[in-house]
């Protein structure tokens, strides 16, 4: 009976972990993409001193959510992100604002499919 009790705890362990990852993931995709659409708001309103702001903003808020997506997210998944994002500040310096813009949505489209890839939806299980 013992062991019947461990088992149902370890289970009901392994569910609230997932919950918690997901309930993670989904804040941090959301922090992340509302910063992003605060950039390209101010780029496209000509303001690159407030899109380097924003920009500054998405490589902290970025870095200090990688070290905790990739204790249970793969890492290749992330990487892609981590690329886009690494180059905002570079386009900014080097006045490359359409190439800010296209990073901004890639990085958008990679945060979205991130969220989309870990959901616990039937399409994903099988």
């Amino acid at each position: 009976m013992k062991r019947a009790w461990a088992a149902v705890a370890m289970i009901a362990a392994a569910v609230i972990l997932c919950i918690l990852g997901l309930f993670t993931t989904n804040r941090n995709i959301a922090s992340l993409t509302e910063l992003i659409d605060k950039a390209d708001s101010a780029i496209s309103q000509g303001d690159s001193q407030q899109a380097a702001q924003y920009s500054a903003e998405i490589v902290e808020l970025w870095n200090s959510h990688y070290r905790v997506l990739c204790t249970y997210i793969s890492h290749e998944k992330l990487e892609l992100i981590d690329q886009s994002i690494a180059t905002l500040q570079t386009n900014l310096r080097f006045k490359e604002y359409n190439q800010f813009c296209t990073e901004l949505d890639r990085a958008s489209a990679q945060l979205a499919h991130l969220r989309d890839t870990e959901m616990p939806t039937l399409e994903n299980i099988l």
